[in-house]
């Protein structure tokens, strides 16, 4: 079986949002903060490169072969001594059919270790992976319970299969209105520079003294610098009935 190899861009969903956001309250934070050291590994090591591929029929001779590359973040249950990989839902090969074609084989590869998907939500664009190894660095604090429009949020990516990049900015609004142009209605949006092909980036938010995991890299927003992710309060749901419950939330 010939096989044509093709390569298609990490899913972007760029779009120009409208709308207002709803009332919120603002922090006082300092967009200027200088993230501690040992902040900064956790990030770094507790974020991954994902390579997926897949396969589809084009005839009974000839097929053709897409991937792509996305980030992701690490965690670990404890119970199990299980690593898993946080991810966005795009990111990850499709099943059954893929533009009318049907999907021979789909794989995921992380750090040279593969990976299964156990739990995804499109309308959230959220994925677990559960990853063959046991020894891989991972994010050991919490899921935030709710983020406010002047945090800081940083986070760590590998754009456009490239090496690993950190980003840092700052909540810039709360369920902010899409007008049904992407898959959910609302986004959390931050602002801050951040490399094309990051999607799937872990994004943490800084409040007090702690790092929380607010959220997911998903894509970018018309205006420069504008970034989104689903709402926190999505993220902690999508974790309910997971083995990483307990630990997370």
């Amino acid at each position: 079986m010939a096989n044509k190899n093709k390569l298609i861009p990490v899913l972007a969903l760029a779009t120009a949002l409208s709308g207002c956001a709803s009332t919120q309250s603002r922090s006082n934070a300092n967009h200027d903060t200088i993230l501690p050291n040992e902040t900064i590994e956790n990030i770094l090591d507790a974020s991954v490169k994902l390579e997926m591929a897949f396969a589809v029929t084009i005839d009974e001779e000839t097929a053709t072969v897409y991937s792509g590359t996305c980030s992701g973040t690490v965690l670990y249950d404890q119970q199990t001594e299980q690593n898993y990989v946080l991810t966005a839902e795009h990111c990850c090969p499709p099943e059954g059919s893929f533009e009318g074609k049907e999907v021979l084989g789909r794989n995921i590869i992380i750090d040279e270790f593969s990976a299964e998907v156990v739990k995804k939500n499109s309308d959230y664009d959220l994925a677990l992976l559960k990853l063959y190894t046991k020894n891989l660095p991972y994010f050991n604090g919490k899921i935030a319970e709710q983020v406010e429009i002047g945090e800081i949020v940083a986070g760590a990516s590998f754009p456009q299969n490239l090496f690993e990049t950190l980003f840092k900015g700052h909540i810039a609004a709360r369920d902010r209105e899409t007008n049904g142009v992407l898959i959910n209605e609302v986004r959390t949006v931050f602002e801050g520079h951040v490399d094309k092909g990051s999607s799937g980036a872990g994004v943490y938010v800084f409040q007090g003294n702690k790092m929380f995991l607010a959220g997911v890299l998903q894509g970018s927003y018309g205006s420069d610098g504008l970034k989104g992710m689903a709402p926190v309060e999505h993220l902690r749901k999508f974790f309910k009935g997971t083995d990483l419950e307990d630990e997370y939330l």
